[in-house]
């Protein structure tokens, strides 16, 4: 039998194997299909039920007409992701001697590639036959039954770890005789019961009531099943249950339908008692990793590289220039970028006087130097057309075992920002000063990455990549004291109640600039009080490594420092001209200072956990955030730091949050939009927490949590950041060639046109573009002589306009192009004088076409590629053949401009065909 389609919610398919070899069910778990799930919360963990894999079983044993399950036992929690799905997969075998049929659940991310590793959620065997049930429930209530105040029975419920929505409190109404417990279930009016045999919601709710017998702090979810038969299946909303104790740890269930009928007998069940860390690991493992990223560094294949000018000029670094001119190189320092020529290749070399007793003051000082290099490059208009190389040392680790200068970092943070203002415009090589990085540098340079690393000759770019690392144990101490920096602000106030709900973190320190007096934090102290935990809140300025040294000494030594997060942190936008020293200190010192004084002083402690919240910011780069991005790369390159002196450290680079209040509450719609192109969406703070628990439990020290939208066509993929696209298959090289095909396009266009014509369609053009940058839907709404700061267009708006008209037309804007040129009018006349008619003219058509034609051989299949070469012999025999046309019809009419009557009157008779008789 080949694959056949089942009516189950959770199943949508299965297969008889060839042999007799058993058979397999599959199936898809996500949110989106079965959004019930977002109800049954444990300990902050989306689960997937155990009785949904006990209606999964029993629809299987139906189907190959088995009797029920003889028995089950759970190994792992299918833990499901805000935005994540997952395939599922029943294997049944054959029936052994005695007719049981072994049976096993297993479970992975979907759309994962072949070789992806399966996590077995079940196993257990499927019983040959169903034995009748002799019971029933007609005598409702019991005679003689003691009622349970079930609304007394939730609050302790719910205060223990289980977070359940209304679909999972169908327990109504209780009573209890003797030792047994009987109880009415009941979905709410507005759920479907589905085909399942019994809806999830409605048998895991009528477990709840066993809850009676166990006096505990301790959250219990099922372990194992044992004789469980489904007598009557389908559309029940009523459940009556009988709960009784054959023996110590053991339950037996009798459940019945609203008129007391049996439609489920469980001979035996056993629970087992589930930590916040089984079920934070289990969330790591499978649910939240969807939107969790690393860095990797991809070896590059090296190419040719005559494009690249052979002469450097060094700015301010005569050493530098030294060793050029040691390894072969033309290379001179120029004290100033006013006195470099227009042919050289630019070198920046940042080197920070780093040393860790004043890392600090290093890490401002390259802070202040680089910005103002910057700045002066981009002003420098003989430059325009020239990039400037930022040549760092030991500013990235591209192994665990490189030694970083986190003050070399900020570099790196800082220069990604710039590139996303002025792409093209900065190049950042990071190398390790040996001789065959030094020779490899120049086909590095014809590499075109704007981001590189050399070890030892090996070139390497930064992809992001899906994080795919085994978790470890998510390292929080419930007993110790878990401190919190920015602990009131609006991340700090999720952090904290996430670390004592789902963590069951008891003793927490909160410090913040307006401590008890922050907005909220009076609520927030009631809030985390009422659920046990001990919270101190401390006003204080995280920079002064005096307070932070008095609030440690605070801590007792009853509950001692056990992890810091150091979430304080502030902004102060400005795209890159406009970035004052001032505004570089301001966001620096709450992030660099804060963090290295808590790295100093907790060295001693015995700490399980040091985490700093970082931004995605300084790996992706972001516009007008070139300080933020700055303190963020340091904070990255601190946790690296510390790892490789035996210390804990993660840093977080957190992308957008979707909250209302915090940094990204100002964002307008079109902020939204800007941010979207560049892939970049809000993600809701549950996800985000989800993110955190499978963050803390990565191996990796920086790890980037962030919710991604990425683009689906090549086209799409150039508008992302270079790190961004080795996320989607096959787009790299193609993204990379997208700006020529682009301005061939519009050069094809152009050709041939009129002055008149050319500026009307680079002005269509010009409002094309600035209606989506504005986030408008047409460009017709939108005046071609309106200023474009009348239209609402911003300094970030502005830097993405002209970028993206940089790409179509080929070639670099000015930064101040439309402040020179501010209304669209006046812009596509300036674009109509920068595109000669000569150059428009000489532009290759199709180049663009044939570009991607050649990058989309590699991965073409054997077949197509011969058709095509065919295809492409037939084109290239038509075009020599109208080529040889074309030479011989310009021979011809050359010489008949210089024929006398009788050879003009021999050609027509030899070269048409007619004679002059008639012939």
């Amino acid at each position: 039998m080949g694959l056949a389609d089942i009516d189950h919610p959770l199943l949508g398919a299965f297969v008889h194997l060839p042999d007799k070899e058993g058979a397999i069910f599959t199936g898809r778990v996500s949110l989106q299909t079965q959004p019930w799930l977002r109800e049954h919360v444990v300990h902050g963990t989306i689960v997937l039920p155990g009785v949904a894999f006990v209606d999964l079983l029993l629809f299987a044993a139906r189907s190959l007409e088995c009797g029920g399950i003889e028995e089950l036992v759970h190994h792992e929690f299918l833990a499901i992701s805000e935005s994540g799905a997952r395939d599922l997969q029943v294997k049944i075998d054959t029936a052994d001697a005695s007719g049981r049929r072994p049976v096993a659940v297993h479970s992975r991310p979907a759309r994962s590639p072949q070789s992806a590793e399966w996590t077995r959620h079940a196993t257990g065997f499927l019983a040959p036959t169903t034995p009748q049930s002799a019971v029933d429930l007609g005598v409702w209530p019991p005679v003689g039954a003691t009622s349970v105040d079930v609304d007394k029975f939730y609050r302790a419920f719910l205060n223990t770890g289980y977070q359940y929505g209304p679909m999972f409190q169908g327990f109504e109404a209780g009573w209890t005789l003797g030792d047994d417990i009987y109880a009415e279930i009941a979905l709410p009016n507005d759920v479907d019961p589905e085909n399942y045999g019994i809806h999830p919601a409605l048998m895991d709710s009528a477990l709840h009531p066993l809850m009676l017998w166990h006096d505990s702090d301790y959250v219990r979810l099922p372990f194992s099943w044992n004789g469980v038969f489904l007598h009557s299946n389908g559309g029940s909303r009523r459940l009556r249950v009988r709960l009784t104790r054959p023996t110590e740890g053991v339950v037996s269930l009798l459940v019945a339908d609203d008129a007391g009928m049996p439609l489920m007998t469980i001979e035996s069940l056993a629970l087992r008692s589930v930590t916040p860390d089984q079920l934070a690991t289990a969330r790591a493992a499978t649910g939240a990793t969807d939107s969790l990223y690393v860095i990797e560094w991809s070896s590059l294949t090296a190419r040719a590289a005559q494009a690249v000018s052979p002469r450097y000029a060094v700015l301010g670094d005569p050493p530098t220039a030294s060793v050029l001119q040691r390894f072969g190189f033309s290379a001179e320092d120029h004290a100033e970028l006013s006195t470099v020529d227009t042919v050289s290749t630019i070198i920046f070399p940042v080197l920070p006087p780093s040393s860790e007793s004043d890392m600090i003051t290093a890490a401002h000082t390259t802070a202040a130097q680089v910005l103002e290099t910057l700045q002066q490059f981009v002003a420098a208009e003989h430059l325009v057309d020239r990039p400037l190389i930022v040549l760092t040392q030991r500013a990235v680790a591209t192994t665990v075992d490189d030694i970083v200068d986190p003050a070399a970092a900020v570099a790196w943070g800082l220069v990604r920002s710039a590139q996303s203002e002025n792409p093209g415009r900065f190049v950042l090589i990071d190398h390790d000063d040996s001789p065959e990085s030094w020779y490899a540098l120049t086909t590095a340079l014809a590499s075109e990455e704007p981001q590189l690393t050399l070890r030892r000759g090996r070139i390497a770019a930064p992809r992001l990549q899906q994080h795919t690392s085994t978790p470890q144990l998510v390292p929080i101490d419930p007993s110790g004291t878990v401190l919190i920096t920015g602990g009131t602000g609006t991340l700090g106030q999720l952090l904290a109640r996430h670390l004592v709900l789902n963590h069951q973190v008891r003793h927490l320190h909160l410090i913040s600039r307006r401590g008890p007096n922050a907005a909220g934090a009076a609520n927030l102290l009631a809030e985390l009080t009422a659920f046990g935990a001990s919270v101190t809140i401390t006003a204080g300025d995280v920079r002064d490594r005096s307070f932070l040294e008095g609030v440690l000494t605070t801590i007792s030594d009853d509950h001692p420092l056990t992890a810091v997060f150091h979430t304080a942190g502030l902004l102060h936008d400005a795209m890159l001209p406009g970035l004052t020293r001032q505004h570089m200190r301001e966001v620096l010192e709450p992030k660099i200072d804060a963090a290295w004084h808590l790295h100093q002083l907790t060295r001693e402690h015995d700490l399980r956990s040091f985490v700093m919240y970082s931004s995605a910011a300084g790996t992706i780069g972001t516009p007008g955030q070139a300080n933020y991005a700055a303190a963020n790369s340091f904070l990255d390159a601190l946790a690296h730091y510390r790892r490789t002196q035996g210390l804990p450290a993660h840093s977080f680079a957190w992308g957008l949050w979707g909250t209302d209040e915090g940094m990204g509450a100002a964002l307008t719609a079109a902020d939204l939009a800007r941010l979207g192109r560049r892939g970049i969406v809000p993600m809701e703070p549950t996800h985000a927490m989800n993110l955190l628990d499978a963050a803390l439990a990565s191996s990796h020290a920086l790890v980037i949590p962030a919710q991604l939208q990425l683009p689906g066509t090549a086209t799409e993929a150039g508008q992302l950041p270079t790190l961004m696209r080795g996320l989607i298959r096959s787009a790299g090289r193609r993204a990379k060639l997208q700006p020529q095909a682009d301005s061939d396009f519009l050069h094809r266009q152009l050709a041939g046109r009129s002055n008149v014509e050319r500026q009307q369609i680079l002005l269509d053009l010009v409002l094309r573009r600035a209606a989506a940058s504005l986030g408008h839907g047409n460009p017709e709404t939108l005046d071609p002589e309106a200023g474009f700061l009348h239209m609402g267009m911003d300094s970030l708006i502005a830097v993405e306009l002209r970028n993206v008209l940089s790409r179509d037309l080929g070639c670099p804007l000015p930064a101040t192009t439309l402040f020179d040129y501010p209304t669209p009018l006046k812009l596509a006349s300036y674009l109509e004088g920068r595109l000669a008619p000569a150059e428009i003219d000489s532009s290759l058509p199709f180049s663009g076409e044939l570009d991607l034609l050649e990058d989309s051989l590699a991965a073409m299949r054997p077949d197509l590629r011969e058709s095509l070469s065919d295809r492409l012999r037939q084109l290239l025999a038509t075009l020599d053949a109208t080529t040889a046309s074309d030479h011989a019809a310009h021979n011809i009419t050359e010489s008949l401009t210089e024929a006398t009557d009788a050879e003009m009157f021999d050609f027509i008779d030899n070269e048409l065909g007619l004679r002059s008789d008639g012939k």
